[in-house]
């Protein structure tokens, strides 16, 4: 039997999707047809992911380093294939954004399998309770709250650390680059830094969410 709470939710994922559809029709970033396309597309990626679902959960907890080395691989590939946008906009940043997450995800949920299996996930369901009881989110706010400063601590420093390590790294390695962004900055050169940056940066926010957060609440018992 289906939670209405779940059935609400469902509906109003619905309406939020709709009001994004309008948005971006509004504001002339798209027309009718795109978003009818964009949705047919994803109804049926959404169908083919369903019938590969437990085949990607076993891959991506299997103990093979093939599972962050092909993540990794299709990241660097990804970044070096297309530098820069081809206009500017914040697109090309949010791509980046994805794919430094997804490499980082693979690679927390391939180290800490025990944290993302079937019997963890049935035990965090007795845990925390039916949704929405008080100890659902009791259990979820605590664990949100305190995930949250976890991935903007790690985000900042790694952040920090990736503007010192990156340029050397692309020094030892011959590759001609220069920060395309800086305000101060004369001729472009190269490779454009911050994407290397950027990739790596939310590569930790990802990997963050997956392990460390879990290593915590482990830790903390919550």
């Amino acid at each position: 039997v289906r939670s209405p709470w779940l059935l609400g939710l469902f509906v109003l994922n619905i309406v939020w999707c709709c009001f994004m559809m309008h948005g971006r029709m509004y504001l002339g970033m798209h027309s009718p047809i795109d978003l009818v396309v964009g949705v047919a597309l994803a109804l049926l990626l959404l169908h083919v992911y369903i019938s590969v679902d437990d085949f990607v959960d076993a891959w991506m907890t299997s103990s093979t380093v093939f599972v962050p080395a092909y993540q990794l691989a299709f990241a660097t590939l990804l970044c070096w294939t297309y530098p820069a946008g081809l206009q500017k906009t914040p697109s090309y940043n949010y791509a980046v954004y994805f794919t430094g997450v997804c490499l980082g995800v693979t690679t927390g949920v391939w180290r800490c399998p025990r944290h993302h299996s079937v019997n963890a996930a049935a035990t965090l369901r007795q845990l925390r309770g039916d949704f929405p009881s008080l100890g659902f989110f009791v259990f979820a706010g605590r664990r949100f709250i305190l995930g949250l400063l976890v991935v903007l601590l790690l985000r900042a420093m790694s952040k920090e650390i990736l503007k010192i390590v990156v340029s050397p790294v692309l020094r030892l390695l011959k590759i001609p680059h220069s920060n395309h962004e800086a305000k101060d900055a004369g001729a472009v050169v190269g490779y454009n830094v911050m994407t290397p940056i950027r990739l790596l940066n939310y590569a930790v926010v990802g990997w963050s969410v997956v392990e460390p957060c879990f290593d915590l609440f482990e830790w903390l018992e919550i």
